[in-house]
């Protein structure tokens, strides 16, 4: 790296992916090193993003072009079913029935991740209100759960959810890095466990529909963002998810479930849904007690 030419100093930025930023950005940019460098070097460039808590999220403009830039968080890596990022970015880029809803991505490594940018509007539960929104976050669901693409693949390129070993893993975690929190950990995963034998892995599902995850622009285009937690699982869950994370009321889970029932074709079961929806509230508590950590470390 360049004596005179420092990263942000609030970015704790490592040798090795500077030098991928340049590696990717030289070319794509088709611009000299030295200027490249200082324009990477400037921390009016870089806005950090609070969306998501498992990485670390940044607005990089460059060259009069924005970038979505997502550093890889090692340590939290281990909260993730899933650990070959690039493999099944790869994977889902091959199935265009989803195309429309993904950003487009230009490139990833075990490190870092970059994307177009995609402007969204700012983002709240109301807009479950709002039909066409109801109307795209649907379509975008069926697609997912009921395409023939991913049942072709099932058990080949794509991971599977293993629930019980999900919930395990986040208990050890959570003992590990919140033992404090000991009795309440345990309540959490014995429920947790009750929970899952409700749990069905039917078709594929992204895992982690938090408002966070969707993006939502002002001239109505939805994007799904965050496919780290994706797998086979079950449609319910991911139901139950978007439900609890974005905190739906009564009528905009009726709304919800009434669209995606109809354009689905499929009946859905209640009673289950409930029990998704507790397995929901269980493992985000696991989750947060097992997400916290004394520092947090960019490797």
């Amino acid at each position: 790296m360049n004596s005179k030419v420092q990263p942000p100093s609030w970015w704790a930025l490592k040798e090795a992916l500077w030098q991928e930023l340049l590696a990717f950005f030289t070319p794509t940019t088709r611009s000299s090193f030295d200027t490249l460098s200082n324009q990477l070097s400037l921390a009016s460039n870089w806005l950090p993003l609070s969306l998501g808590q498992t990485n670390s999220n940044f607005k990089l403009t460059l060259m009069d072009k924005c970038y979505f830039v997502q550093i890889k968080n090692k340590q939290n890596s281990d909260l993730q079913p899933t650990v070959d990022f690039q493999k099944l970015n790869q994977q889902l880029q091959l199935h265009t029935n989803i195309e429309p809803w993904l950003v487009n991505n230009l490139y990833e490594s075990t490190h870092i991740k970059i994307d177009d940018w995609f402007d969204s509007s700012s983002i709240t539960n109301k807009l479950f209100h709002n039909p066409e929104f109801i109307r795209s976050i649907v379509n975008f669901l069926v697609h997912l759960h009921y395409s023939d693409s991913f049942f072709s693949t099932r058990g080949i390129q794509l991971p599977a959810i293993q629930i019980e070993e999900y919930v395990r893993r986040y208990r050890q975690l959570a003992l590990t890095n919140a033992p404090q929190e000991t009795k309440s950990i345990e309540i959490y995963f014995h429920q947790s466990v009750a929970f899952t034998k409700y749990f069905r892995a039917e078709c594929y599902c992204h895992n982690d529909l938090t408002l966070e995850n969707l993006l939502y622009s002002e001239h109505g285009i939805l994007k799904i963002i965050d496919w780290e937690y994706s797998g086979w699982g079950d449609p319910l869950m991911d139901l139950a998810n978007l439900i609890i994370s974005c905190q739906l009321s009564s009528q905009q889970e009726h709304s919800l479930l009434e669209k995606y029932s109809k354009t689905s074709n499929k009946n859905i079961d209640l009673e289950r849904l409930s029990q998704m929806k507790r397995l929901i509230i269980s493992i985000n508590h696991l989750w947060h007690l097992a997400s916290q950590k004394k520092e947090r470390q960019i490797q």
